[in-house]
């Protein structure tokens, strides 16, 4: 009874533990480890098992709790760092925005093209270079600002944009983002 007791708890527990962005990454780690104790308890009560078919098959369903429980440590050791676009996708997206018309038509489909895209702050320079008009580029880097993967790069930023105005509607966008 103890041991259908401690199996179910252990499945129990691995069944409630949702891997979302905004979990404890911590907690996590920390069910992983009482799932893997409660199955070294699992493992001591199933050597008090006699029947050695029944024992057998016992140690095995307990080295698949063992094995799920590696594969959640896996995913949530995992380096969730966003990657940047890969440089195919950004060419296709810069032929894309090339043939739209207008800069605000640019800057709209740059502001759903961020949504499921990283860049780098390099990568940021060649989109802004295809915005035509210094505020469109002012709106463009503000815009890909919170998909940028490379933030210790950002001071370079400043260099997409020509005139002093453009900066300082810049720095404002920024500080306003709590970038600054």
């Amino acid at each position: 009874m103890k041991l259908r007791s401690a199996l179910a708890l252990i499945l129990f527990v691995g069944s409630i533990v949702p891997l979302h962005a905004e979990t404890d990454v911590n907690a996590l780690r920390r069910e992983v480890s009482h799932i893997e104790h409660a199955g070294d308890e699992l493992m001591r009560l199933a050597l008090d098992i006699e029947n050695r078919t029944l024992r057998r098959r016992v140690v095995e369903r307990i080295d698949e709790i063992y094995e799920a429980a590696e594969r959640m440590r896996l995913l949530v050791d995992k380096d969730t760092t966003p990657k940047p676009i890969r440089e195919g996708d950004l060419e296709e997206f810069l032929a894309s925005l090339e043939n739209a018309s207008f800069g605000d038509a640019k800057v709209a489909m740059l502001e759903e093209f961020v949504r499921s895209n990283w860049f780098t702050v390099e990568q940021v320079g060649m989109i802004v270079e295809e915005l035509p008009f210094g505020d469109n580029k002012v709106e463009g880097i503000l815009v890909l600002y919170s998909h940028i993967v490379d933030k210790e790069n950002a001071y370079r930023l400043y260099e997409f944009v020509t005139f002093s105005d453009d900066r300082e509607l810049l720095k404002k966008g920024l500080k306003e983002m709590g970038a600054e």
